[in-house]
């Protein structure tokens, strides 16, 4: 049941952002890609805050125990909605997802060489390599 979850926890992750990126790009071009943004983030902020209140937020008193690097994780949240509502509307959502999967496991294979933030080690090779180079060759053919 674990492993079933995990995917289903993945694939839902997935839906969403498919999802987030039509609406935030519909949102950029209305109101504008800053507008966009805080609409975003009010509205998570109000349900995270609600469920994180109702469930207690014990764990929270840790937060002094944490890496300074993981602060960061709101400010790259904000990133992540930003050039979602200004390339969806610009490139379209395949081509806007596209890009933005490229670079998320571009930077995701860097961090499993390395084996930075605490990840497992995973060495770079030639098939990591060639399915960076089918994704690439894939942004080109859906871009041009």
């Amino acid at each position: 049941m674990g492993l079933f979850l995990q995917i289903l926890a993945g694939l839902l992750g997935g839906f969403a952002a498919a999802l987030q990126g039509p609406f935030t790009g519909i949102m950029g071009t209305k109101v504008g890609d800053l507008a966009s943004v805080f609409i975003t983030y009010c509205g998570g902020a109000v349900i995270i805050a609600s469920v994180f209140f109702v469930s207690g937020g014990a764990s929270a008193v840790e937060w002094r125990s944490l890496p300074w690097y993981v602060y960061f994780a709101g400010p790259l949240g904000l990133i992540i909605i930003w050039s979602t509502s200004y390339t969806v509307p610009r490139l379209g959502a395949v081509g806007a997802s596209l890009l933005f999967i490229l670079a998320w496991l571009a930077c995701s294979v860097l961090i499993d060489h390395m084996g930075w933030f605490g990840v497992a080690v995973r060495p770079l090779d030639w098939g990591r390599i060639a399915g960076l180079v089918a994704l690439l060759l894939g942004v080109w053919l859906v871009l041009r």
